[in-house]
């Protein structure tokens, strides 16, 4: 207090803020937009922003008690040791891996010796015997196969067709 002034009591009215900033109609703001709007008609714009506002503050802050209280589950998911759907399918992906590895690095398996009985040298299968075809072509009439004729119309499918049909016939 200062000197002078005991016993008198000043009445101070409290400091207000006033904020205001405009949201553009487009892309996250005006999905944040929306969502004001909606909090706004059920008259709870202001303390949502609040807490909003507290929280981001605590966490620049390093400080993690609000968002423990607020957000409990999502807290537990993340101190929670790997457990979730992807780390359990990375830790199969991973075991496969590990797997495969471990067979690549075994030597591969040596056949067994043969026997000391056996010859070392090929066998021959047991084949009938058969000659290969032989085509001498001063024996061949080709002129008796396919009879060549000279087509003097203008529609190439129908050319093709003919040509076709000949070499059935």
């Amino acid at each position: 207090m200062l000197p002078g002034f005991q016993g008198i009591e000043i009445k101070t009215t409290p400091r207000r803020f006033q904020v205001k900033f405009w949201l553009r109609d487009a892309g996250d703001e005006s999905a944040i937009g929306a969502e004001l709007d909606r909090l706004r008609a059920k008259r709870k714009m202001k303390p949502t922003i609040l807490a909003a506002l507290r929280l981001w503050f605590d966490l620049l802050a390093g400080r993690t008690r609000l968002l423990r209280e607020s957000f409990p589950a999502i807290v537990t998911d993340l101190e929670r040791p790997a457990e979730s759907a992807a780390n359990a399918e990375f830790s199969l992906i991973l075991e496969q891996q590990v797997a495969i590895l471990a067979r690549l690095e075994q030597p591969p398996a040596l056949p067994s010796p043969a026997p000391a009985n056996t010859p070392a040298a090929p066998r021959q299968l047991a084949a009938p015997k058969f000659d290969l075809p032989r085509i001498d072509e001063d024996e061949i009439d080709l002129s008796a196969l396919v009879e060549i004729k000279r087509d003097t119309s203008i529609n190439c499918a129908q050319n093709f067709i003919n040509s076709l049909m000949a070499l059935t016939n």
